[in-house]
C-alpha cells in the first residue's frame, strides 16, 4: 500500500506539470518498472480514453508491453529459474494503483474493479500471449501473435460484464487527484482480489472458537496479578 501511495504521488506531480504546460521526463534506474507504473498512471489521470476497456488495453500495450517491461523475468512464467532474484509483481502493483483510483473516483472509469481482477488473472495465467517473454523481439521470434490469443479480444467480448454502473457518460475529463488523496492511510486493501479465496465466515468462526468463555481459566490475568502482588509485597517490605 505504501508503494501504491508513492506511485500515485509521483503521478500527481507529473500530471500537475503537464496541465501547467510544462514538459516532463520520467525515468527510473532501468526504465521498464517504475517508469511504466508512473507514466501509465499519469495518462490514466489525464486522458479519459485510457479509462475505457479499449483504451486501457492500448495503454498497457503501449507503456508496458511495447515499452519493454520484462514480464517473463518478473513473473517467472515459463521460466525454470524459480529462484531468480529479479522476480517482482511490478505489473500487479500497478493494477493495485488503478484499483485505488477506481475506489476514489468510480464515476471516472468505464469499467469496474472486476475488470482489473480479470487482467490480473490473465497476467499470471499463461493463457494469453500479451504477457509472455520480456521484449517485442522475443514475442516476435517465438511467434506469439500467431500462436496465442490476445487478452484484449476477450476483454472487449466481455465488456458488458466489466462495465461500471456509476460511470459518467464522458468520464469527466482529468481526475482531480491531489496529494491529500494519496497518503498511505487513504490506500485500501484490494480484498476482492487478494482475499477472494478466503472464507471469511470460517475465519471468523475459527477465531470465535479460540476465545475463552467467560469464567474460564485465564493464565495471563493470573500472571499479571501475581506480578502486581509480588511488586506490592516488595514495596511494603
Amino acid at each position: 500500500l505504501e508503494h501504491a501511495s508513492l506511485v500515485l504521488r509521483a503521478s500527481v506531480r507529473v500530471t500537475t506539470r503537464v496541465l501547467e504546460g510544462r514538459p516532463v521526463l520520467v525515468h527510473c534506474s532501468d526504465g521498464w518498472d517504475r517508469t511504466a507504473q508512473v507514466c501509465a498512471t499519469a495518462q490514466l489521470l489525464l486522458d479519459p480514453y485510457f479509462r475505457t476497456i479499449e483504451g486501457f488495453g492500448v495503454l498497457v500495450e503501449k507503456e508496458w508491453i511495447s515499452f519493454g517491461h520484462k514480464f517473463g523475468q518478473r513473473t517467472g512464467v515459463c521460466d525454470k529459474h524459480f529462484d531468480d532474484p529479479q522476480r517482482s509483481p511490478i505489473f500487479l502493483q500497478w493494477l493495485d494503483v488503478v484499483f485505488q483510483l477506481i475506489c476514489q473516483f468510480p464515476e471516472k472509469f468505464a469499467f469496474s474493479t472486476s475488470f482489473l481482477e480479470f487482467v490480473a488473472d490473465a497476467y499470471l495465467s499463461n493463457q494469453f500471449g500479451n504477457f509472455l517473454h520480456n521484449t517485442e523481439r522475443d514475442r516476435r521470434d517465438d511467434g506469439i501473435v500467431l500462436r496465442t490469443y490476445s487478452v484484449w479480444h476477450d476483454a472487449v467480448r466481455r465488456k458488458s460484464e466489466f462495465a461500471s454502473l456509476v460511470a459518467n457518460e464522458e468520464l469527466g475529463g482529468a481526475i482531480p487527484l491531489t496529494m491529500d488523496n494519496v497518503t498511505p492511510e487513504k490506500m485500501l486493501l484490494w480484498s476482492s482480489y487478494y482475499m477472494r479465496h478466503v472464507d471469511l465466515r470460517k475465519t471468523q468462526m475459527s477465531r470465535a472458537s479460540k476465545v475463552r468463555p467467560r469464567g474460564a481459566h485465564n493464565w495471563v490475568q493470573e500472571s499479571v496479578d501475581g506480578v502486581i502482588a509480588s511488586a506490592a509485597a516488595s514495596l511494603s517490605s
